[in-house]
């Protein structure tokens, strides 16, 4: 029983970490809030914080692998087999996760130090959509094919950087229309199949 009290008592304090956080990244850039500001603003003590949470990196490192975990979910689901016949329904899921998660994006983006993050995302998109199990080995080690992988992966990666940043004058629709005309263009621009032995299914 003692357990389980602790237990619920350990989630609720996480939680009042977190929404506290959530709320601090609304008033001020991440790198400047403080353990202080999230004790005070949880209403809790200092113990309690470090009982969870090495320091306020450890929150945002948490945040950042939520939302790649939930970018995996989604991408997890196509693969090079497939992607052809399913990529609008996975654009319309990404743009989902970051209308839902905008702030938190906007905030992780401008953060110092986020191109760890960043890379995060890069390496997510090119492992779940091209280097997955289907595709046979000789042709994941390819080097044309490694590089048109991450010149596509980096590309779509960065594309939506530019519009989080406001670079690029369009919406989130827009890009989703755009890159799923590259990706049906894919084949013909990226990769020579025959080249890289790659086979079509029926």
């Amino acid at each position: 029983m003692r357990k389980k009290k602790e237990y619920r008592s350990a989630i609720r304090s996480r939680k009042l970490i977190r929404e506290a956080f959530s709320k601090l990244m609304k008033e001020k850039s991440i790198d400047k809030i403080t353990v202080t500001d999230i004790v005070n603003a949880a209403d809790i003590n200092r113990g309690t914080f470090y009982a969870h949470f090495k320091d306020t990196r450890s929150i945002i490192a948490q945040i950042e692998n939520e939302i790649i975990d939930k970018m995996n979910q989604i991408l997890s689901k196509f693969d090079f087999a497939n992607i052809l016949d399913h990529a609008w329904q996975m654009f319309l899921e990404i743009e989902k996760i970051i209308e839902q998660d905008y702030d938190i994006f906007v905030k992780l983006i401008d953060a110092p130090g986020s191109e760890q993050f960043l890379d995060k995302l890069r390496n997510t998109a090119i492992n779940n959509l091209f280097l997955n199990k289907k595709l046979p080995e000789e042709v994941k080690k390819s080097k044309e094919f490694l590089l048109r992988v991450n010149y596509f992966g980096g590309g779509m990666v960065n594309l939506y950087l530019r519009w989080f940043k406001k670079e690029v004058d369009c919406s989130l629709r827009d890009i989703s229309n755009e890159l799923y005309k590259q990706i049906k263009l894919l084949k013909q621009l990226f990769l020579d199949e025959q080249q890289l032995g790659i086979k079509q299914e029926n």
